[in-house]
């Protein structure tokens, strides 16, 4: 089992203070999470880590694209993303961008399956 701490610092990227926004969106290695499901989803859009948290945090909408499905997918990267970090401070489980790439999308996959048999 891992080691607990009670210390500020990212046990991710060595930041000195890790608030809530950088647990869940500006440490690189959640970055590199939310990159690569959002590139998936929109490859030929850009949203900034400011984007992000202000989805997250105030509801932002964009004009350019389906808002509730969005919401959706930043929803579930923000479930996995919280899911991830937690075994690997509790549990000592590797977290591993990747796979936690392709865990987020067969869920947001089965999330809009299950959307589109309730129309």
């Amino acid at each position: 089992m891992a080691t607990r701490t009670t210390s500020a610092q990212c046990h991710f990227c060595s930041c000195v203070v890790e608030d809530i926004q950088h647990l869940i969106v500006r440490c690189p290695r959640k970055w590199a999470v939310w990159i690569e499901v959002l590139n998936f989803y929109s490859p030929h859009l850009y949203f900034s880590q400011d984007d992000i948290c202000s989805l997250l945090w105030s509801f932002k909408t964009f004009h350019f694209v389906d808002n509730p499905e969005l919401w959706t997918l930043c929803c579930s990267v923000l479930a996995h993303i919280w899911r991830f970090h937690w075994r690997h401070i509790i549990q000592g489980t590797p977290f591993t961008e990747n796979t936690i790439v392709k865990i987020i999308m067969s869920h947001f996959a089965t999330l809009k399956r299950s959307l589109l048999e309730i129309d």
